[in-house]
């Protein structure tokens, strides 16, 4: 995958003309962020490869969407259900709500109108898909998981949202088995999707 995202012609400078990472950075500014200081993050894991370096081993299920991720240029994320208290909103946040990140130790506080994911317990992703939280991080023992596919612009056509997800199942099911269910969820200005798959 790493020789196929290094042969589309883009490199650290010019990435940002690719149509679905511009078109993310579009939907940063709208929310107050810079794409610049907190990339979204399929062009954050993409400009990682342009810089030579390999997508990272963490366990299968994320392996998969990290793969799938590199090949259509859009964000995925996701989510160990089995952890999760309560509903998953799409929201704006009010600012000062804590958060921590995957890996840290230290808590952060997220910035009033960011849109961020969450349940009733808190954060779950900051920036709608910039990090995650350590809390419902997927692991090599989540059995049940939801998994997203986002596009925060109309630029980035519902084909391709289903394309990614034709494509994440079928690897999923390959090397996960599991059982499955997809459905694509939009806004009534069509403007943001999001999916869903359960394992």
């Amino acid at each position: 995958m790493e020789n196929k995202v290094q042969s589309q012609n883009y490199n650290t400078l010019n990435l940002t003309e690719h149509p679905f990472i511009g078109a993310w950075r579009t939907t940063y500014r709208k929310f107050g962020v810079k794409a610049k200081d907190h990339k979204p993050s399929a062009e954050a894991m993409i400009r990682r490869i342009l810089k030579g370096e390999n997508i990272p081993h963490i366990n299968t299920i994320v392996d998969c969407y990290l793969i799938i991720m590199c090949k259509y240029f859009l964000p995925l994320g996701g989510y160990d259900l089995d952890r999760i208290d309560g509903d998953i909103r799409l929201r704006y946040s009010s600012g000062g709500e804590e958060f921590t990140p995957i890996g840290v130790n230290e808590e952060e506080l997220t910035n009033p109108n960011e849109i961020v994911y969450s349940d009733d317990s808190g954060i779950l992703t900051r920036r709608w898909n910039y990090r995650d939280c350590e809390k419902t991080k997927i692991t090599s023992k989540s059995k049940n998981v939801a998994l997203f596919v986002e596009a925060g612009e109309k630029t980035i056509p519902t084909s391709e949202i289903e394309k990614v997800i034709f494509d994440l199942k079928t690897l999923l099911q390959n090397f996960c088995g599991g059982a499955y269910n997809s459905f694509v969820a939009y806004s009534n200005k069509q403007e943001e999707w999001k999916l869903n798959i359960f394992l």
